[in-house]
């Protein structure tokens, strides 16, 4: 399915105006999240902001088998290719974020998106800026340090929530 990206999801590094994207089913749901950047904010078919632990578990599995191979890039010192991987792993933060708090992902005033959200890590706010807003080694170990987090948190959510 071809689609011109939203303007919801208009920001760099991930999209610019104009831009499209070719979204096929061919690939599991977490390849599809590590392939195209916020793929299922585009489309209404599978909507994972409605049953986050699901999704975001997913993502977080994707997310450690990635990591092992940023981390190398990292230790090699190839740098454009850790570039490209933590772009993905952003968007892979940020959908993990929204959906946690039953939303769709909007990069339109993220920032204050994110500090109203009431299921984010400690610091989540300054830490995840800092994120999206460097491109170094720094920037991917805090990544490392948030996504785990965020499995954590995911896993509390689901718990508290199946007790009610």
């Amino acid at each position: 399915m071809d689609k011109v990206v939203p303007e919801t999801l208009l920001m760099e590094p991930f999209y610019a105006q104009g831009d499209r994207v070719f979204i096929t089913y061919n690939e599991s749901f977490s390849e599809r999240q590590w392939s195209i950047a916020f793929a299922e904010d585009m489309v209404d078919d599978v909507r994972p902001w409605l049953k986050p632990y699901e999704h975001v578990s997913l993502i977080c599995e994707k997310w450690n088998k990635e990591k092992a191979a940023l981390s190398l890039l990292y230790k090699n010192r190839q740098m454009k290719e850790a570039k490209a991987g933590l772009r993905k792993a952003k968007a892979l933060l940020i959908q993990s974020v929204c959906w946690l708090n039953h939303e769709r992902v909007s990069l339109l005033a993220f920032n204050q998106h994110l500090k109203r959200f009431r299921n984010k890590p400690i610091n989540g706010v300054e830490r995840i800026q800092f994120i999206l807003t460097h491109d170094h080694y720094l920037s991917f170990i805090q990544l490392c340090a948030i996504m785990d987090e965020l499995q954590r948190l995911n896993e509390r959510i689901y718990l508290l929530s199946s007790q009610l």
